[in-house]
């Protein structure tokens, strides 16, 4: 079962080259890398190019937006299963994507596997856990997701749904798995294993003003679906996200 890895990545010289060496030293041999450069100007593409062998798939060019980089890494996937690793995290340990394919293999319904992801530092600490074992649907219409990174689908669902909506700056990844989850109801698994380390600083918890974006746009999406929520609700879903830093020492 092949599994195609999307990285997008511009302009991160000093951390691309860790989320490199986490997908080729998985245990899992049949991994598909797929690298989107968004014609990055610093050292980027040096790095890329010492590794260049490995990808099975590789381009440097402007970027509209994430989620465009996104879309080509989708399109340019062969794998049957596809994952995301943004440039600057990281596989949680050499198994990951063996443990992943072993749901997928032992249950062939089995159309999408989520599992727990982490936000670290500076210093590589620990500082915020999504564990989103007991997710449900309609947590949706509080603008809550399982957390995208640690999420494996099979290409069969883009194919069917869609791409991402490139009309969010923030949010598509909340309006996509909407639409896998929620509206089309995959069979989607929980397995309860940390997958990635996560950089903070990410684009989508980025301050105050990214906070407000995603909110409208997460908004947005619900209402485009048709689906009743509460703008006051999906504002303050942070309340719903304190159990996360809580969880860190447990």
């Amino acid at each position: 079962m092949k599994v195609s890895i999307v990285t997008v990545c511009k302009n991160v010289e000093a951390s691309i080259e860790l989320t490199l060496l986490s997908v080729l030293k998985q245990d899992y041999s049949n991994i598909e890398f797929i690298i989107i450069d968004g014609k990055s100007s610093d050292g980027t593409n040096q790095i890329l190019k010492k590794y260049q062998n490995h990808f099975a798939f590789y381009i440097s060019e402007p970027d509209h937006s994430l989620y465009e980089a996104l879309n080509k890494g989708i399109r340019a996937s062969t794998g049957e299963i596809i994952g995301f690793l943004h440039a600057g995290d990281v596989f949680y340990n050499h198994e990951v994507i063996s443990k992943i394919v072993s749901v997928f293999s032992k249950e062939n319904n089995t159309e999408a596997v989520y599992t727990d992801v982490c936000f670290v530092n500076n210093y590589n600490k620990i500082v915020r856990y999504i564990r989103p074992q007991y997710f449900a649907l309609n947590d949706f219409r509080k603008g809550l997701m399982p957390p995208h990174p640690g999420f494996f689908c099979k290409k069969s669902c883009y194919n069917q749904q869609g791409l991402f909506n490139e009309a969010f700056e923030i949010a598509s990844d909340f309006d996509m798995l909407l639409r896998l989850l929620y509206l089309k109801k995959i069979s989607a698994k929980y397995l309860p294993i940390l997958s990635v380390n996560m950089r903070t600083g990410g684009k989508s918890n980025n301050g105050l003003k990214s906070y407000f974006i995603k909110t409208k746009e997460i908004i947005g999406s619900l209402k485009s679906h048709q689906i009743k929520s509460s703008f006051t609700v999906v504002l303050f879903r942070f309340i719903f996200k304190l159990k996360q830093f809580k969880s860190i020492n447990n």
